[in-house]
């Protein structure tokens, strides 16, 4: 079998093993770019009206410590300590599937460079990852929320 082939085998397995968007190799006798289809989010598909109605603007007066979006009342004292925030707008995942292990949990040790979660942004997947070795002293987001840019993700220490 051609060498070729057997490269672009070898990186198609990679990429769907890591869950890769894109893998590119090149020498001087091939160039080979794959890429790679995401899977589609869970329950973006169908319409959930649940959904809207965190958005829908009160009716009643909010009492003074509370802000829209903050979640619940009362809370809206921002996180005691460091944050890691999101670094885009987009759809935040702990896990790499939704039958999958969370990338982190709350009290786990990480070191710079592990991947923490996955911010989606225009049907891209961008793995947010430590920038230093600190510890996940509270997980701030729900699994398949939307984030803002600059919004805090993890309180770490």
């Amino acid at each position: 079998m051609d060498n070729s082939i057997l490269r672009a085998q070898e990186l198609a397995r990679i990429g769907r093993e890591h869950d890769l968007a894109e893998v590119e190799y090149e020498d001087a006798e091939v160039k080979i770019r794959l890429q790679f289809e995401a899977p589609p989010a869970p329950g973006v598909s169908e319409f959930d009206p649940t959904l809207l109605a965190r958005f829908a603007m009160p009716t009643e007066p909010l009492p003074a410590a509370a802000t829209p979006g903050s979640g619940s009342v009362g809370t809206a004292a921002p996180p005691r300590g460091d944050t890691i925030n999101s670094p885009l707008a987009g759809v935040f995942y702990r896990a790499p599937r939704p039958d999958a292990d969370p990338f982190v949990k709350e009290q786990d040790s990480v070191g710079p460079g592990q991947t923490l979660c996955i911010v989606e942004a225009m049907k891209l997947m961008n793995e947010i990852t430590a920038e230093r070795a600190c510890k996940i002293t509270k997980i701030l987001v729900e699994n398949a929320e939307a984030v803002e840019e600059g919004q805090p993700l993890f309180v770490i220490e």
